[in-house]
């Protein structure tokens, strides 16, 4: 009994931690990356306008995604991105996912969360693709 407990904490704690996200300065996750923060973690990661990359590590366990925002404190949500096992370990942040601030959530796009509520939304797949308007 022991061990089953002690085997399910470990692997229990290995899932939760699995996917971690930096914001990095240059368009190759490589310059003046920051602090990491955890994907399912939903708070704003305000004001980070002028980065050009997103660097995942660790391991894409499960849906997630980051949305983006027009304003520098998370106000109306403008778009919305599947983090899968289709998602590049280095997102380069050009076009419509250029924005002020950005959060995390567990679940995909179409979870009733993540929905976006500015005009000219868009909901993006793992790779970028345009897949609703």
């Amino acid at each position: 009994m022991k061990f089953a407990i002690f085997v399910s904490a470990i692997f229990g704690a290995a899932l939760s931690d699995a996917l971690w996200a930096e914001f990095c300065d240059d368009f190759e996750c490589n310059v003046n990356c920051g602090e990491s923060v955890h994907i399912e973690d939903p708070g704003c990661l305000a004001n980070e306008g002028n980065r050009h990359s997103v660097k995942f590590h660790g391991e894409i366990i499960g849906i997630n995604y980051m949305s983006w925002h027009p304003g520098p404190n998370c106000d109306c949500q403008e778009g919305c991105l599947t983090i899968d096992r289709e998602t590049p370990m280095c997102l380069i942040l050009t076009g419509s996912l250029v924005a002020q601030s950005y959060s995390f959530g567990s679940g995909s796009c179409y979870d009733p969360q993540s929905y976006n509520n500015c005009p000219g939304s868009k909901l993006l797949d793992g790779n970028g693709t345009v897949f609703h308007a």
